[in-house]
C-alpha cells in the first residue's frame, strides 16, 4: 500500500526517479517536516526543514516527545548512512550524532536506551550521556531486524 500524500505536501523539489517508492516519500517529507495523527491521518503540523536536502531512510520517534532519530538514505541522502542524528524537534537542533562503521539498518528509542542495529552487530546506548553501554555481536541481520522492549523497568533486547 503506497502512502500518497496531499499535493499541500508533497515538494515541488522532490523529483520523480526510479528510486523506491520510499525513498520519493521521506525525501517528500522530510523536505517539509509533516506530522499526521496516527488516528486519523490528519496534518497536525507542517513546517519546512530549514537546511535538510536530501532523503531519510529511517526516522524513529521517542514515544510522544519531541526527539527523532534520522538516518540519511535514498540517491541523494539527508546524512551518510552510517550516521543516526538525534534531533530535538521542539529545539530545532541536533542532539548528538553517533557515527559507525558500517550503515546502520535500525534504530529504537527508548526514554533511558538507544539501540542501534548494523549488518552485524547492535549497538547500546544509555541516554545519560549518551555513553556506549554494549556491543553485541549478531549472525548477518541484512535488514536489522531486532526489537526492544518498551518499558522503562525491562531491560529485553531481542535480535
Amino acid at each position: 500500500m503506497a502512502l500518497q500524500l496531499p499535493s499541500s505536501i508533497a515538494s515541488p523539489l522532490t523529483k520523480p526517479t526510479t528510486a523506491s517508492p520510499l525513498a520519493q516519500v521521506s525525501a517528500s517529507v522530510f523536505t517539509r517536516r509533516v506530522l499526521l495523527s496516527l488516528f486519523s491521518f490528519v496534518v497536525i503540523c507542517l513546517r519546512d526543514a530549514e537546511g535538510l536536502k536530501g532523503g531519510i531512510a529511517i526516522a524513529e520517534m521517542l514515544f510522544k516527545s519531541s526527539l527523532l532519530a534520522l538516518v540519511g538514505g535514498g540517491e541523494h541522502p539527508a546524512f551518510p548512512p552510517n550516521k543516526v542524528i538525534l534531533w530535538d524537534d521542539f529545539a530545532a537542533k541536533v542532539v548528538i550524532e553517533l557515527v559507525f562503521k558500517s550503515p546502520v539498518l535500525s534504530v529504537k528509542l527508548r526514554k533511558d536506551f538507544i539501540a542501534v542495529a548494523t549488518e552485524h552487530n547492535v549497538f547500546a546506548y544509555t541516554v545519560g550521556g549518551f555513553r556506549l553501554r554494549d556491543v553485541l555481536d549478531t549472525c548477518g541481520n541484512p535488514t536489522g531486524t531486532f526489537a526492544l522492549s518498551s518499558q522503562k523497568n525491562s531491560k529485553v533486547l531481542a535480535f
